[in-house]
């Protein structure tokens, strides 16, 4: 017997002669030992294949180039099939649109799961609704592409020449402010300035931008990239401007009608009542939460309190069908069949040439999603509404966009040397304070597939993203699955009556109060509530730090602080500061 197999079993059977009832003896089969020693083995290869596979795809990341497995097309469309079709039966997310283009031509167009969990007549068809997210910008960007190429302005025009009503609390940048620097993030804004929408303190994107006069921005102009909701509002604001039009309803005549995309609207309320629109959910391993619906459900509006809001930056649903239309356009640069968009290739050219460096935070991010990145003089960029651009998908150029909305999750991949382009689309979030990458994971191997990267270097780099995906622990005793899957309401922590009812009042930001409103903390019947914008909701004490800090959960999915100050007075943070007055 192996020795240290040996070893291994010792304390087993040691165990199972202390547990023995009666004075017998006790056989073991007489291959264990043998299946054992297999299982070791196998184990032993594994480790020494992923040794060999791992200095492998870094040289090949380092290089630039990867081997080619010699796939056909059809071998490929199989090998992807296959692929999704495992990995979208574990449940992970609830209901998935895929569309795949390769050389212009539309080789994978499918559903999967259902629009609503529990719900075994509502199958996914590649026409089901789902809500894109920030691809919307993408599809803003190539409005305002369309403008550029009818000679309305140019890409480098200060915003203000075209909507003169803009006002921004940096004076240099309200004057300066191109429209490239809006569609590349690098205007100043930070995501804080979401807030406006995120609490319902503003309804719709010409409100919000009406107030960024009094928004103090997180940069200076052009200082760094920072993503930020709020320059696709002004975007849309500024096509209005000059068309005459709603964006979208600009789309609609200048894009999607002409491209057929009669499955693609501005948002769920203009599609309000199509029978197959998904629902949204919540998903934490098996634990589903949902269907919600997009227009009514307060958990998954866009904003709260607004049943069906338009957003420039984020509203569009759409379904695999209608993308594989803008994939085609995105890849043709001009023209889908027989019916042209763009006059010249250099419109999109532009939009998919690196605009602004990418910070480390945002690199390792993307490394987490998928890409193989040599960070030894490889340069990431944000394009025009296009979130990276860069030599990191196998070795190949390479651009994309994600999406994300409360309960819906897109993510693109585009090589367009090798003019491939894909869409995932999934009616399911994971929860609230996790980065997870399962919809990034499966964009990133089903494109290495199309790339004809071997499959067994795939199979180990999907292990390793996968292995590394996982949920981390949340702080003040919040379930792993995050405030959200507190079920049913936490019990109450410790909280003094004597603090509880000196936290009531009003709180004033300590930045920008004209753009962020006031917040007030609410006393009903012995429970606190916190109110901000459009939102009342519950103050849940969950936890305490030191003897001046207390920990809450607000509207079901946030972690609230609120700090006692040297003063007396208390300090409400969730990523602004409010004071009380």
């Amino acid at each position: 017997m192996n020795k240290t197999l040996s070893l291994l079993l010792l304390p087993w059977l040691v165990l199972l002669c202390t547990r023995m009832v009666a004075a017998r003896m006790v056989y073991l089969s007489p291959d264990l030992l043998e299946r054992l020693h297999q299982v070791q083995a196998a184990q032993q290869q594994q480790q020494q294949l992923d040794a060999v596979l791992k200095k492998q795809l870094t040289e090949c990341t380092r290089q630039g180039t990867f081997p080619v497995a010699g796939r056909t097309l059809a071998q490929k469309v199989e090998e992807a099939q296959t692929f999704l079709d495992r990995e979208l039966g574990n449940g992970e997310v609830v209901g998935t649109g895929v569309t795949i283009v390769y050389e212009d031509k539309v080789v994978f167009s499918k559903g999967y799961g259902l629009k609503k969990y529990g719900d075994s007549q509502s199958t996914v068809k590649d026409t089901t609704l789902f809500q894109i997210g920030s691809l919307s910008k993408t599809f803003v960007t190539l409005a305002i592409a369309t403008l550029v190429d009818d000679g309305k302005f140019q890409w480098t025009d200060p915003v203000k020449m075209h909507l003169p009503s803009l006002q921004l609390y940096d004076k240099y940048a309200e004057e300066h402010v191109t429209i490239g620097d809006l569609l590349a993030m690098n205007s100043g804004f930070g995501a804080i300035l979401d807030l406006g929408w995120g609490a319902g303190i503003y309804k719709n994107d010409s409100d919000l931008v009406a107030h960024l006069k009094f928004a103090k921005p997180q940069h200076s102009l052009r200082e760094q990239y920072d993503y930020a909701n709020v320059n696709f509002a002004i975007l849309g604001q500024l096509i209005e401007a000059v068309t005459g039009q709603c964006w979208d309803a600009y789309l609609a005549q200048r894009i999607w009608r002409p491209l057929g995309m009669t499955r693609t609207f501005a948002a769920a309320s203009v599609a309000e009542g199509d029978p197959d629109m998904s629902s949204g959910h919540f998903v934490c391993g098996k634990d589903v939460r949902g269907p919600y619906n997009l227009i009514t459900a307060p958990e998954v509006q866009l904003l709260p309190g607004v049943q069906g809001g338009k957003l420039a930056a984020g509203s569009i649903v759409s379904c695999a069908a209608d993308m594989a239309k803008m994939v085609r356009l995105m890849l043709n640069k001009t023209h889908v069949d027989n019916v042209q968009i763009f006059k010249s290739t250099s419109l999109v050219s532009t939009m998919i040439t690196g605009k602004v460096p990418l910070s480390a935070q945002i690199r390792a991010i993307i490394g987490a999603g998928g890409q193989e990145i040599d960070t030894d003089g490889s340069t990431l960029a944000a394009g025009y509404g296009l979130d990276v651009v860069g030599h990191v998908m196998w070795g190949k150029a390479y651009y994309e966009k994600l999406g994300d909305t409360a309960s819906h999750q897109t993510r693109s991949g585009f090589a367009p040397a090798q003019r491939l382009g894909m869409v995932f689309m999934a009616n399911s979030q994971l929860p609230e304070g996790h980065m997870s990458h399962f919809v990034d994971h499966l964009r990133s191997y089903v494109m290495g597939i199309f790339l004809d990267v071997p499959k067994d270097l795939l199979d180990y780099s999907y292990r390793q993203w996968r292995n590394a995906d996982r949920l981390q622990p949340q702080p003040f005793g919040v379930p792993l699955c995050g405030p959200r899957f507190m079920d049913p309401r936490p019990a109450p922590a410790s909280l003094d009556e004597h603090v509880r009812k000196a936290m009531t009042g009003m709180y004033i930001p300590e930045e920008s109060p004209e753009y962020y409103g006031q917040a007030q903390i609410l006393e009903v019947n012995g429970t606190l509530a916190l109110h901000v914008g459009a939102i009342t909701a519950p103050l849940d004490p969950i936890a305490t730090e030191g003897k001046n800090t207390w920990v809450f959960r607000w509207s079901d999915t946030n972690i609230v602080a609120i700090a006692r100050m040297d003063d007396g007075k208390f300090m409400i943070d969730f990523g602004l500061s409010y004071r009380q007055q």
